[in-house]
């Protein structure tokens, strides 16, 4: 019955061993007592891979620096499309303002000559609205009514220019806008 039991023995000592030196490579020699302490394994460190590691770890700072940089101009670019919405509809109502007011100063001035006809320079409303909607709305918009801006002087322009077309009717004071 020894025999079993040596072999047994014998076995689980192989196995105990084979453990013990796969799970640690480097023992521990006391050479005084001639004895090998395990559990004191080792880790060196593997160099043979080291560029592909720092490789790595720059990419990856690369990355995030890129989606940073991404994130930024993203942003900016939302807040610019932000602005050019709310430029865009202040455009449209500060240039429906101007016609507006346009419209009410013709209808004041110039409905009516001074035999009570309808003066022929209330036409010009429309012409006037034409001049506004051609005209870029920030070149005058700061201060509508002076005579240096780009709007009032083409204004004044269709003014005269129509006054000189009725140059025949010269002589009636009911077409005279002057």
């Amino acid at each position: 019955m020894a025999g079993p039991q040596i072999r047994v023995i014998r076995f689980a000592t192989k196995m105990i061993d084979r453990e013990i030196n796969s799970m640690n490579n480097n023992p521990l020699i006391n050479v005084s007592r001639n004895k090998a302490l395990y559990g004191g394994n080792f880790q060196s460190a593997k160099q043979h891979n080291q560029d592909v590691n720092t490789l790595g770890l720059i990419s990856s700072q690369k990355t995030a620096e890129a989606v940073d940089i991404l994130t930024s101009m993203s942003s900016t670019y939302l807040v610019a499309l932000c602005q050019a919405i709310d430029l865009r509809h202040l455009e449209e109502n500060l240039r429906n303002t101007a016609k507006n007011t346009i419209s009410q100063v013709a209808k004041r001035t110039l409905t009516m000559g001074a035999n009570g006809k309808l003066h022929p320079s209330r036409f010009y409303e429309k012409d006037w609205i034409c001049v506004v909607d051609l005209e870029y709305v920030f070149t005058y918009i700061d201060e509508p009514c002076s005579a240096t801006y780009p709007l009032m002087q083409k204004l004044w322009q269709v003014l005269v220019d129509r006054a000189l077309e009725n140059g025949v009717n010269e002589g009636n004071a009911s077409s005279s806008i002057f």
